[in-house]
């Protein structure tokens, strides 16, 4: 699911079932946002979103946490996992 704001910024939302709510800090460093990213950079780059962000809605305790990701956070997340 997602959101094309007014200002151009795209919104990716995924809703969660579980009740532990990450840190946005922890959240920037998830594989899983990274790729949400990563899919909506590529699906959308004909709008030229000024950014993408990534929002996870943990709906049993109705908290929202985002993440905006520049095109560097991804390469890099990625770099680090293959290093390992």
């Amino acid at each position: 699911m997602g959101h094309h704001w007014p200002d151009g910024t795209i919104e990716v939302i995924d809703s969660k079932s579980g009740d532990r709510v990450p840190a946005e800090d922890e959240l920037a460093q998830d594989l899983q946002a990274a790729f949400y990213r990563s899919l909506a950079a590529d699906r959308f780059r004909e709008l030229r979103p000024p950014e993408i962000q990534v929002s996870f809605y943990f709906l049993p305790v109705a908290t929202r946490v985002s993440v905006v990701f520049e095109k560097e956070d991804f390469v890099r997340h990625c770099a680090s996992l293959t290093s390992k």
